[in-house]
């Protein structure tokens, strides 16, 4: 086990939850894996990028399950409906929180946001930061 996944291992033990067993397209795990580079790019270091094989075994580490559909018959209507998943691995993670956790990323709130989401996303700025002084050492 290498540095990346241990430090990968700790951030989704400190800001992920399981969500339920259920395959979709935010649970996929190129989505996923892009969610959690786009946010390690942009508050943790610029050159900081996680590869699909470290994201697995982070998760797993942290007893997430990792879900296929493999084998199913491809129903080519349902995929033109766009109801029909990607043969891909899915992770049983709670989609909303690594929205919020994008959300982190934006500058200035959005016109739409409620106050309560204000708050919640500037506390989950700080605490992105304390985790990163904590955390940094790790990667070295």
């Amino acid at each position: 086990m290498n540095n990346k996944v241990i430090f990968l291992s700790r951030f989704i033990d400190e800001f992920l939850d399981k969500g339920v067993k259920r395959r979709s397209f935010q649970t996929v795990i190129g989505g996923v894996e892009f969610q959690i580079n786009k946010i390690a790019r942009n508050k943790f270091d610029k050159k900081l990028k996680f590869n699909e094989d470290e994201i697995i075994e982070a998760f797993k580490l942290n007893d997430f399950t990792i879900m296929n559909n493999f084998g199913r018959k491809q129903n080519w209507e349902k995929w033109k409906n766009g109801t029909e998943l990607p043969e891909s691995y899915f992770i049983n993670v709670k989609s909303s929180q690594l929205k919020r956790l994008i959300s982190t990323i934006v500058k200035t709130p959005k016109e739409n946001w409620k106050p309560e989401t204000i708050l919640e996303v500037e506390n989950l700025k700080i605490s992105l930061n304390e985790f990163w002084e904590s955390n940094k050492h790790i990667l070295n």
